[in-house]
């Protein structure tokens, strides 16, 4: 698992973290998470933008992904809630400090 880099997740990333997260721990499709924001959210999330920063995910670190069956790419979290909140929690207490 490549480890994360010290770049911060942007609130549209972190909104996608947060259901690949509720999703459990099994590999996740890009349309298991558009599914899941969709069905929580009164506005649509777009799968093309959803794949997007998915791969921006990956790029991140934050998300590994596989070849699934067919075309898919399976999806789980390279990133845990806890060590995306300390990282969060460090740069945002580094801003405010200095």
């Amino acid at each position: 698992m490549r480890k994360p880099n010290s770049r911060r997740l942007t609130d549209l990333e972190l909104v996608v973290m947060r259901a690949v997260w509720d999703l459990g721990p099994e590999p996740v499709t890009v349309r298991d998470v558009v599914e899941r924001l969709n069905a929580g959210d009164e506005r649509s999330h777009a799968y093309t933008t959803v794949q997007t920063i998915m791969n921006i995910l990956v790029g991140k670190g934050a998300l590994a992904s596989r070849r699934g069956e067919g075309r898919a790419l399976l999806y789980r979290a390279g990133l845990s809630h806890e060590e995306a909140t300390a990282s969060m929690t460090e740069e945002f207490l580094g801003k405010l400090f200095g």
